[in-house]
C-alpha cells in the first residue's frame, strides 16, 4: 500500500505509520526473554582469611585512642606520657593525632606534638606492615621527631589482646618506637 504525500493527512498518515511500526518492533523485542550466558566469565578466587589485606582492613578500621607510647633508647624501651588517636577508614586512610605529655629526647626536649599526619594505607599481611602513601603531615616536626616518628617509615602492625600495636623500625635497625592503642569505636 502506498501513501500519497500531496493527499490532505498524507503526510500525518505517513508519521503514523512508521511510529506504529517502530513501536511493533519494540514490543517484539522487548517480550525477549534474555537467556542466561552460557560460559562463565573468566575470573579467580576471592582469597579470603588472617593473612589477607581485607582482613588486615577490617581490623583496623575505626577510631583508635593512644593507650601507650614507648621510645627505644639504647634497646631498652621507655614509656613517654602522652595522647594521641588513630583512624583508618574503610578507604584504607589513615589519620595520626598525637602530643607528648613530656619533654623528651624523642621531642628534643620539648613537651611538643608528637606527630600529626594523614595518608593513604599500603598494607603487607604477609610482613604485617604498613607503609603509608604520600604522608601529609599538619603542623612542622622538629627534625629529632622526625628521626625517631617519621611518617614514610614503615610501621609493623599486630593485634594483642584487642589492641593494636604499631612499631616503627628503621630500615635493617632495631626498633625506634612503639604505640599501642585501643579501640574506641
Amino acid at each position: 500500500m502506498q501513501i500519497r504525500t500531496d493527499a490532505p493527512f498524507g503526510r500525518h498518515a505517513l508519521a503514523i505509520s512508521r511510529a506504529l511500526v517502530a513501536a511493533a518492533v519494540l514490543t517484539l523485542v522487548a517480550g525477549c526473554a534474555s537467556q542466561p550466558r552460557q560460559r562463565p566469565l573468566p575470573t579467580s578466587d576471592v582469597t579470603a582469611g588472617p593473612e589477607t589485606v581485607e582482613h588486615a582492613r577490617r581490623q583496623l578500621e575505626g577510631t583508635w585512642r593512644l593507650r601507650r607510647f614507648q621510645v627505644f633508647e639504647g634497646g631498652t624501651a621507655r614509656d613517654l606520657r602522652a595522647e594521641g588517636q588513630l583512624t583508618y577508614d574503610a578507604y584504607g586512610n589513615l589519620r595520626v593525632e598525637g602530643v607528648l605529655l613530656e619533654p623528651s629526647e624523642a621531642a628534643g626536649g620539648n613537651r611538643a606534638e608528637l606527630l600529626n599526619y594523614t595518608g593513604r594505607v599500603v598494607i603487607d599481611p604477609a610482613r604485617h606492615e604498613l607503609r603509608l602513601m604520600d604522608p601529609h603531615a599538619d603542623a612542622p616536626v622538629s627534625d629529632t621527631v622526625k628521626r625517631t616518628l617519621d611518617p614514610k617509615r614503615v610501621r609493623q602492625y599486630s593485634f594483642e589482646n584487642g589492641e593494636l600495636v604499631l612499631q616503627l623500625v628503621p630500615p635493617g635497625g632495631p626498633p625506634a618506637a612503639r604505640a599501642t592503642f585501643q579501640k574506641v569505636r
